[in-house]
């Protein structure tokens, strides 16, 4: 697999700025769950040896918001 070091930052940018574009102004919850996949999955990927012990957080932050989030 090719790093993204190694591409031009227009091309990135071409890539990158559609899928976070449709991520964020979907509300479709079959794209939304594809989305969240795919973060994961890059973030693995990408923080192979700390992805195990950061995962821990990021779960009790999920369910952190997600009981304050109705609140307000």
């Amino acid at each position: 697999m090719r790093s993204f070091f190694v591409f031009h930052p227009a091309a990135l940018f071409l890539y990158f700025a559609p899928v976070i574009f449709i991520a964020m102004f979907v509300s479709n919850p079959i794209i939304t769950f594809t989305s969240l996949c795919a973060s994961v999955s890059l973030y693995a990927v990408i923080k192979k040896e700390r992805f195990l012990n950061e995962i821990l957080f990021f779960f009790v932050m999920f369910v952190l918001i997600a009981i304050v989030n109705p609140l307000f």
